[in-house]
């Protein structure tokens, strides 16, 4: 289990999370690209092994579209209704829109709570993030990633965390 799978089943506690996770797509078994899956259900691609136009990451063209409509959306509405946000992933693809990055801070300052997966490259978006003073960063591992989501869920709902954003989460 790695940090979508945290995220996922952290999800499962919640009542009703905003925000989204990414999955691979897989052809033949081999990785092509990603999407975006937004907690009610909406899907659009985020990156593809294709080549064309547009931002690139890797071998790996990213596509905006999604992630400036279903996934600003998603987060949005949570602000406004004050409900769990949930963000798989702050990354190198998500961080090459603006209208994404810009969502985020105002998901971060808005007092909501919000549970995000951060990668670990130097990109100066994540690096940004990664250095509020407002964020809790905790490693998923093998040792702690089972107990992760409960412990999340528990500290969302009146622990002694409450308030405070989990950050940076890394493949175990």
């Amino acid at each position: 289990m790695g940090k979508t799978t945290v995220m996922e089943k952290l999800a499962a506690l919640l009542p009703g999370p905003a925000g989204f996770v990414t999955a691979e797509i897989r052809e033949g078994g081999r990785r092509t690209g990603f999407k975006i899956i937004t907690f009610d259900g909406r899907e659009a691609p985020l990156a593809r092994r294709q080549p064309g136009a547009g931002p690139r990451v890797g071998p790996y063209r990213v596509f905006l579209e999604g992630l400036e409509t279903i996934v600003v959306d998603s987060i949005d509405a949570a602000i406004s209704g004050r409900g769990v946000i949930l963000i798989d992933e702050i990354g190198k693809m998500e961080a090459k829109s603006s209208a994404f990055r810009a969502a985020v801070i105002r998901a971060l300052d808005s007092g909501s709570d919000v549970v995000a997966t951060l990668g670990v490259s130097s990109e100066p978006f994540l690096a940004g993030v990664r250095k509020r003073p407002d964020i809790r960063l905790v490693e998923v591992t093998r040792a702690n990633r089972d107990e992760m989501p409960a412990g999340i869920a528990a500290a969302l709902s009146g622990g002694p965390e409450r308030g405070e954003h989990l950050g940076r989460q890394v493949d175990a």
